[in-house]
């Protein structure tokens, strides 16, 4: 079963922020029929599956935008996205795929950059395995729950 939303109502439910509209704009052909663009997170795939079981289990986190879908900001300057950013509790949730992560080099090298970067900010980055969430969805939920509990530790 998949979702399917409005533009509008995911802005209205914090799913994607205006800089993202504006953005997705942009690109958009100017055609007959394409004022509304849809915003789809009813992927079978491993990232949409952890990103419906967490908006599933804190809906408000999501509604007031603590816990966003493919987040652009977390690092000022730089254009990649986080695929989940939860602010609140400063973590920052990647999903890795053998598919796009494990064939190229060069991919593997620009994870690590942005690991580096996503640290260096100040977020705690944790990463999935493709493999993890489709074997073990409610457990993937329940070790971000207990690390989002948790308070970073200063040194």
């Amino acid at each position: 079963m998949g979702l399917r939303v409005s533009e509008k109502e995911a802005l209205e439910r914090g799913w994607i922020n205006a800089d993202e509209v504006r953005e997705k704009s942009s690109q958009r052909t100017r055609s007959a029929g394409s004022s509304t663009t849809v915003c789809s997170i009813d992927g079978d795939d491993p990232q949409s599956m952890l990103w419906r079981a967490l908006l599933a289990r804190y809906p408000r986190a999501a509604a007031v935008r603590d816990l966003c879908w493919e987040f652009a900001g977390a690092v000022p300057g730089r254009r990649f996205r986080v695929d989940i950013l939860w602010h609140s509790a400063g973590l920052a949730i990647e999903v890795d795929g053998y598919q796009f992560h494990g064939r190229i080099k060069a991919g593997f090298h620009r994870d690590r950059e942005k690991d580096r970067l996503l640290m260096k900010a100040g977020w705690r980055v944790i990463r999935y395995s493709a493999r993890d969430i489709i074997k073990d969805l409610s457990s993937v939920v329940e070790e971000i729950t207990e690390l989002a509990k948790k308070t970073p530790q200063s040194n």
